[in-house]
């Protein structure tokens, strides 16, 4: 019988994973500051939400990578992407 394998969220913070990760956050991020300067007032409210949620969804990728034994790129990638995100959905709000 084979035996089942336990759930480790430190494993999926690959160097691949990590690179696509950036670049779609990259991509997320680059579309909500186009709202920002060119949208109307209800499309920015949408990338508001979508910027609160992924400054959140950093937030806890970052505990996952904190939390982790070996020290990980992913601080890099996920600690200043909750930051703009934060900052971006702020922004949007407020225009």
């Amino acid at each position: 019988m084979q035996r089942r394998r336990s759930l480790n969220l430190a494993d999926t913070l690959t160097p691949a994973l990590l690179g696509r990760e950036t670049l779609q956050l990259a991509l997320i991020a680059g579309l909500s500051a186009a709202a920002l300067l060119f949208a109307p007032d209800w499309l920015r409210v949408v990338a508001a939400v979508i910027d609160a949620g992924l400054a959140l969804a950093c937030a806890v990728a970052l505990v996952v990578a904190w939390r982790n034994a070996r020290p990980t790129p992913a601080l890099a990638v996920y600690a200043p992407a909750a930051v703009a995100f934060l900052a971006l959905a702020l922004a949007n709000i407020a225009a």
